[in-house]
């Protein structure tokens, strides 16, 4: 080779070597982020409130593990809620959520933890719609669910009798109580080991508590003892108030009776695996769901489902009870945290970790 066309050589390969090194590094995307935190009874009942403040504000405001910010104000986007039977907006989806006003800080200080029930698929549709309204396909989409408990609530449009508020189609949410542990199954009968339905009450959040009767309700017998919401509307659809299914496929209902505390439980956990799936499946702003379960102390009542939670995130590293590998193929992956109370925070900053190697991507 020529030594002039060497020299050129050489200063082509020195310039190329010089770019790999000093070439800006590619962009991150920007994250748009909804956080839906069960505020259920539950969690009052545990004392475990200021646990999860911390461990969300933490999240929210402080520098990673590896000293960068997960999320950056002025670019990401933030919004958060909180359900128990109700939904609360506390915290309209915003860039400014260091120095806004409210601040994400102060949202998390203020939510309202207290009564109430476990109405997870109202708390996904939301946190969902919410996402959507932001509306950026470009952006790293995600939803956190914190929750620490079955559902035994949902959302539905309910046929009434004559007498109920003029018989007009009532929208609200009904609910089983809880027992102190899953198994045994909820009852069939309403009474059994003091376990009722109750109804009919708003799925969004009033100020006088989550637990509010709907309205319109001249003449119903609920209005006199959510108990009798049965003899008002004796049966509920299999499609809750936004589409999904309450028939299955996590239980098979076998019987849609509103009096029927077994076939309520199953109908909200339905309704809500449902809605999980429908995020999932989303190709436009693939969202990905992250689901952290909190096992909360035995005084907290019944305990949350690690399984059925880890396969509404769609964890590919989740393995069922028989050891298998169980993912919904075509669909968005997630990820599982099965927590306690004193590991939440930590849970929180592995998730900083993989919200900042999602967005690098």
């Amino acid at each position: 080779m020529p030594p002039v066309a060497r020299v050129k050589r050489a200063k082509a390969l020195f310039l190329l070597i010089l770019s790999a090194f000093t070439a800006a590094p590619a962009a991150e995307r920007a994250v748009n982020l909804v956080i839906a935190v069960d505020r259920s009874g539950s969690v009052e009942r545990a004392g475990t409130a200021g646990t999860i403040r911390r461990a969300l504000t933490d999240f929210v405001l402080n520098d990673g593990p590896n000293g960068a910010p997960a999320l950056v104000e002025g670019r990401d986007m933030i919004g958060i809620g909180s359900f128990g039977g109700s939904w609360k907006l506390d915290l309209s989806p915003t860039s400014r959520f260091r120095t806004g006003r409210p601040s994400a800080a102060k949202t998390i200080e203020e939510m309202p933890f207290g009564e109430g029930v476990t109405n997870t698929a109202e708390g996904l549709y939301q946190a969902y719609v919410l996402l959507w309204s932001i509306a950026d396909p470009g952006a790293l989409n995600i939803i956190v669910l914190l929750t620490d408990g079955r559902p035994n609530a949902f959302t539905a449009i309910f046929d009434v009798a004559g007498w109920c508020g003029g018989g007009s189609p009532k929208k609200g949410y009904i609910t089983a109580l809880i027992g102190p542990s899953w198994p045994p199954l909820p009852p069939e009968t309403p009474g059994e080991r003091g376990i009722y339905t109750l109804g009919l009450y708003k799925p969004e959040w009033t100020a006088a508590g989550d637990m509010t009767l709907v309205e319109n309700r001249d003449g119903c017998r609920f209005s006199e003892s959510s108990r009798l919401f049965s003899s008002d509307a004796s049966i509920f659809l299999e499609r809750d108030a936004y589409g999904n299914s309450t028939a299955g496929p996590v239980y098979p209902l076998q019987s849609i009776s509103t009096s029927n505390p077994r076939a309520v439980r199953y109908a909200a956990i339905n309704a809500a695996d449902n809605m999980a799936a429908r995020i999932r499946k989303d190709s436009a702003i693939h969202p990905i769901l992250i689901v952290i379960g909190l096992n909360e102390p035995p005084q907290a009542g019944e305990p949350l489902d690690a399984g059925w939670l880890a396969a509404i995130a769609n964890d590919p590293t989740h393995r069922d009870a028989r050891g298998v590998i169980t993912i919904q193929a075509g669909q968005t992956s997630g990820k599982y945290y099965n927590t306690v109370p004193a590991t939440l925070a930590s849970a929180f900053q592995d998730l900083a970790v993989q919200v900042g190697n999602w967005k690098a991507r």
